[in-house]
């Protein structure tokens, strides 16, 4: 597998991870949030409600309120909701754009999360973007709560990817119950860095239907 990789030494930090790994993700401009009913360029807090009950009921895609499917809606599982709402995140369902800040907001109320750490000078990681973006389009659009799909740049964030011993790029790690990073358990994506490869690899993971 085609990598590239950080010519300085990488600090290693225990998580008890030994990964082999393989090499930005382009960020789309900026649009009108889908909450957005009446098209104004605000969303009241009519409409917001509104929003959510559509996804709720499965009329439009996205997130769901109750995000762990238990029928119940907890506060947190609320919060989580209205702030990546508010982020636009859901717009067009591509990846999340990760940081040690905000991993866990991102992967609160999924049940896990599969997540590129990658370097924007990569050549591999470039080549990957397009098929990463349709997983995330098609994982977040049709399997709401199931995998939280995001990239991480490790130029930004080089402290928080040694804590994962990234030492190559891209490397794909699937982490189930993310809840809490530091406590998940990852497994390596070593296959086929396509839609349908990625995709296999989470139906085969059992974290989305096959």
């Amino acid at each position: 597998m085609r990598v590239c990789r950080w010519h300085s030494s990488t600090l290693v930090l225990g998580l008890g991870l030994l990964l082999v790994s393989g090499c930005g993700l382009a960020t789309g401009d900026e649009v009108a949030h889908a909450a957005d009913l009446d098209g104004d360029g605000t969303v009241s807090p009519d409409e917001f409600v509104e929003f959510a009950q559509r996804q709720e009921d499965g009329t439009v895609a996205g997130d769901k309120l109750d995000a762990n499917g238990d029928g119940k809606v907890s506060t947190e599982e609320f919060v989580a909701f209205a702030k990546k709402q508010a982020a636009g995140e859901d717009s067009d369902h591509g990846p999340a754009q990760m940081t040690a800040d905000n991993f866990d907001e991102y992967t609160k109320g999924s049940k896990a999360a599969f997540v590129k750490f990658s370097a924007p000078w990569c050549g591999h990681c470039t080549t990957m973007e397009e098929p990463f973006r349709q997983l995330a389009t098609t994982v977040h659009s049709k399997h709401p709560g199931s995998v939280r799909i995001g990239s991480v740049d490790c130029d930004d964030q080089r402290e928080f990817c040694e804590m994962f011993q990234i030492e190559g790029f891209p490397t794909l790690l699937l982490m189930k119950d993310p809840e809490v990073y530091e406590d998940a358990t990852p497994v390596l994506f070593q296959g086929e860095r396509d839609y349908d490869g990625m995709l296999e690899f989470l139906q085969q993971e059992g974290v989305v239907p096959a």
